[in-house]
């Protein structure tokens, strides 16, 4: 049976309230089309969802969508909502990886502005702390564009167009559910600044590098720490070479012991995942490396030359903008030089 014919749990929300709730088994086929035919004469006169169970558990304010009342994930949501990148665009990764989905148009979409939610069935209904796992595979496979929001367990999302709007679309994706694509762990990226994405100076995931070496070794986690952390290796300018033997040094950190058919696949597969994190991050790396090192240029010139902090500031501020490197990082790249350079210029003093 395709996937989208195998009925998922739904919960629907009246409005953004969500002092009730509706419970219903939809196939993706047919949630397809509900969302399709639904309509409002505005955005909050719609409906909402959320691929997942809830209990009775309410908020302070009386909300049964809320973290501590989701009871398991039936599927993953996802909304993108920069306004660039195109809706077909979508469909071509999703179709071209075969990943069974649902991908529709939210309200504020128009065509120059597109915005858009996918949503991903799960083959069984999974605990709310797997969900993460599978939306970083989403999240990876579409570049690392959606919204933060997207990763809040108990978010849930509009549904239908405002007066028919002819803008709207829905789009169905024949293929494999999501938690069945480990081939995606190899490309997760977990949540950021959507509009920044990809230009993180850690990329591939936001938990810290201890975080998950730790998981590593306790064993929570192999496959989905070891992607991250080449991803995260690659992106500080370590050498592929010696970013798989700092990977295997930690699984080597296993006792013979607990080495088992788990622990040999994972260490057998570290020279791909490297590979695989080195054709996504080495380049994005080396550039941010040269733009930040271009700034450092700038900054240290115009100390030199005398020029007043209010101008090197400026101009710091122009050329990281130009150069698409964050301001706080420019900032902190010429707090850094300043310091450098005055340090400098006292060592010279002290030896006269």
């Amino acid at each position: 049976m395709s996937a989208l014919d195998s009925p998922v749990p739904v919960t629907f929300f009246p409005d953004h309230v969500a002092a009730s709730k509706h419970e219903e088994a939809y196939t993706p086929r047919a949630l397809a089309e509900r969302i399709r035919t639904v309509t409002a004469p505005s955005k909050s006169r719609l409906p909402w969802l959320k691929m997942a169970t809830f209990g009775d558990k309410r908020s302070d304010k009386n909300s049964l969508r809320n973290d501590a009342n989701v009871l398991a994930v039936t599927g993953i949501e996802a909304d993108y909502d920069l306004g660039t990148v195109p809706v077909d665009d979508a469909l071509a990764r999703l179709e071209q990886q075969g990943v069974a989905a649902i991908l529709y148009t939210s309200p504020s979409h128009t065509e120059d502005a597109p915005r858009w939610r996918v949503l991903c069935p799960l083959s069984e209904p999974m605990a709310p702390d797997r969900r993460r796992q599978m939306l970083g595979r989403l999240n990876g496979l579409l570049g690392g564009i959606f919204s933060r929001e997207s990763w809040v367990l108990s978010q849930s999302y509009y549904f239908g167009s405002v007066n028919h709007n002819p803008s709207h679309r829905v789009e169905l994706i024949d293929g494999t559910t999501i938690d069945h694509h480990d081939d995606l762990d190899a490309i997760w990226i977990g949540p950021g600044n959507a509009d920044t994405a990809g230009a993180t100076d850690e990329p591939g995931d936001e938990r810290e590098t201890a975080e998950l070496v730790r998981r590593i070794l306790s064993g929570e986690e192999m496959h989905t720490a070891l992607c991250p952390l080449a991803a995260r290796l690659i992106g500080r300018n370590v050498p592929a070479n010696t970013a798989a033997d700092v990977l295997r040094g930690i699984m080597l950190a296993y006792p013979d012991a607990a080495r088992d058919d788990r622990w040999r696949t994972r260490f057998a597969e570290i020279g791909r995942l490297v590979h695989s994190a080195s054709a996504k991050y080495a380049e994005p790396a080396a550039e941010r490396k040269e733009h930040r090192r271009a700034i450092a240029a700038l900054t240290g010139r115009m100390i030199r030359q005398r020029a007043g902090a209010a101008e090197i500031r400026a101009a710091v501020a122009a050329e990281a903008a130009t150069r698409g490197v964050p301001a706080e990082d420019a900032e902190k790249i010429r707090l850094w030089i300043a310091e450098r350079e005055l340090q400098n210029i006292r060592a010279a003093h002290a030896s006269r």
